[in-house]
């Protein structure tokens, strides 16, 4: 007889969005699936959020508080009280279509696989598949990859959002969860660990929505503020150069000094078009370092010698 498929924890960081946040709990209680609990981390909200949550659901819900530390930490305490096998991750101002954990926890059952993610869309374009926009759309609704540091390392980005995420929680724990030392990019970070402990499982269907579009105002990040590019940029490149030092001597690793070679010639040019000649001339070196020739390291090459063509250089 076949072993039940395991029970789901899911978490629901939130700071400060008392209007927001039940719409990302209703969707979650609306599963065809339902979750086995509902953890919110509230991190440190003064909005009255704990109030209107408990009026609104009550014990169907759990509910937890802390201080102010960021999402990361608010992530890692709600893995930390989570009581079933797999942990699902969602942001409190996205929604879950009806049929995402119906779909995704049977993905699951591969013990090979640590994660599954599925596709997404923005909330303003709700047939736009991220998948597809990025040229990762498989005709099969379930796709096991068992390599997935290559996908990481897509050159148009890989397209996974933590908030699609079912996650087995052992795998959590032997890595130690989101590092809560950055407010940017955790999730990034952790998927490049999770990489190293097994399959991903994508599924091709649209089961997450995003809330507004690219940059919009509601967002926890806002890619659109070039600090927090910037921020965001630095952040995977120490990612990237982290993740070198394990994978220097095997395949991955010719696909992550590809990834970083592309990324430290974009960083080069924010610094050249700053006027940072010197450190546009210092990341050209580091990449020049990583042997690979692609068109981004010719624009290295050449921005090292001259800095002031890192400025006419598209992309």
């Amino acid at each position: 007889m076949e072993s039940a498929l395991p029970g789901v924890s899911v978490v629901i960081p939130t700071y400060n969005r008392r209007m927001l946040v039940p719409r990302a709990i209703d969707s979650v209680l609306a599963q065809t699936r339902p979750a086995d609990e509902i953890i919110v981390v509230d991190d440190g909200s003064s909005d009255g959020t704990e109030a209107a949550l408990a009026e609104r659901f009550g014990s169907r819900i759990r509910y937890v508080a802390q201080a102010n530390q960021g999402v990361a930490a608010a992530r890692n305490h709600g893995i930390s009280l989570a009581r079933f096998d797999l942990v699902a991750f969602l942001d409190s101002d996205d929604v879950w279509r009806p049929e995402k954990l119906a779909l995704q926890v049977p993905a699951m059952a591969d013990p090979g696989v640590v994660l599954s993610a599925t596709n997404w869309a923005w909330e303003n374009a709700p047939d736009a598949g991220r998948f597809q926009q990025l040229g990762h759309a498989s005709p099969h609704p379930v796709e096991t990859d068992r390599a997935p540091l290559f996908q990481l390392c897509h050159r148009r980005g890989h397209g996974l959002l933590i908030q699609t995420c079912l996650v087995r929680r052992a795998a959590l724990t032997r890595i130690g969860g989101f590092d809560a030392t950055l407010r940017i990019s955790e999730d990034m970070d952790l998927l490049f660990r999770l990489a190293e402990e097994g399959g991903f499982a994508l599924l091709s269907p649209i089961l997450m929505i995003r809330d507004g579009g690219e940059g919009a105002d509601g967002n926890l990040t806002q890619p659109s503020s070039l600090r927090w590019r910037q921020q965001n940029l630095d952040n995977i490149i120490a990612i990237l150069r982290r993740s070198l030092e394990r994978h220097r001597h095997d395949p991955f690793g010719t696909a992550v000094r590809r990834r970083l070679v592309q990324l430290l010639s974009y960083r080069a040019k924010l610094h050249a078009n700053a006027g940072d000649t010197r450190t546009a001339r210092h990341l050209c070196r580091e990449a020049l370092a990583q042997r690979v020739w692609t068109r981004e390291a010719a624009i290295c090459a050449a921005g090292w010698v001259f800095p002031a063509l890192l400025k006419r250089s598209r992309g």
